[in-house]
């Protein structure tokens, strides 16, 4: 357990160094890492792992933290203390996967979420489900009206863009937009991008 958290932490500290430049220039808005809801509950962790980001340089207020639905199935009264407490140290808490099974809207309500991720399972069934459809559409009408942001995962096909952009989700991540890719080769693409090539040129 020991060494899983000092590995985690150590892995935190080197995205936040490797980033840092990113956000000064003004390339990179933020980052995002995921935090197990196991840590989230330890006493201390939110102010431990704020320290060790802050050791890096890397400002706190363009770190989004990442949590899954799985919050909901623990204490959510502990967890929702914890939460505030992670955010009252200057990072922004987002829900990921939002939409495989544990949580629903009301479990949401009073929790400091600044952003909600739709799992890809919702995103991959859209094009040919209307019930998928009409429910992602419910979400980002939610997300909008409770003035949080909503971000589509797993976007793979032109299709799925075009619609989620149609229900007012222009936030988007997945495979149309780029695969995962080491540090030296983003840097080659913020030069392309420099230069002027578009990102789809870039890719």
């Amino acid at each position: 357990m020991g060494q899983r958290v000092a590995l985690d932490s150590w892995l935190v500290q080197q995205a936040c160094i490797q980033a840092l430049p990113w956000v000064r220039s003004g390339r990179v808005r933020e980052i995002s890492v995921n935090v197990s809801p196991r840590d989230l509950m330890a006493p201390g962790f939110a102010q431990e792992f704020a320290d060790s980001v802050a050791a890096t340089g890397f400002p706190l207020e363009c770190l989004v933290v990442e949590v899954t639905e799985a919050v909901f199935i623990e204490n959510l009264d502990l967890m929702r203390e914890q939460l505030f407490e992670q955010t009252r140290t200057g990072v922004r808490i987002a829900l990921d996967d939002f939409g495989t099974g544990y949580s629903n809207l009301r479990s949401l309500v009073g929790l400091p979420f600044s952003k909600i991720k739709l799992d890809r399972s919702l995103i991959g069934e859209m094009e040919t489900s209307d019930r998928a459809a009409m429910l992602v559409s419910t979400l980002v009408q939610w997300a909008r009206a409770s003035n949080l942001e909503i971000v589509a995962e797993g976007v793979e096909t032109e299709m799925q863009s075009i619609l989620l952009k149609s229900l007012g989700c222009s936030s988007l991540q997945g495979y149309l937009f780029g695969r995962a890719m080491s540090a030296g080769n983003l840097e080659k693409r913020f030069e392309m991008l420099a230069s002027g090539a578009s990102w789809a040129q870039a890719s």
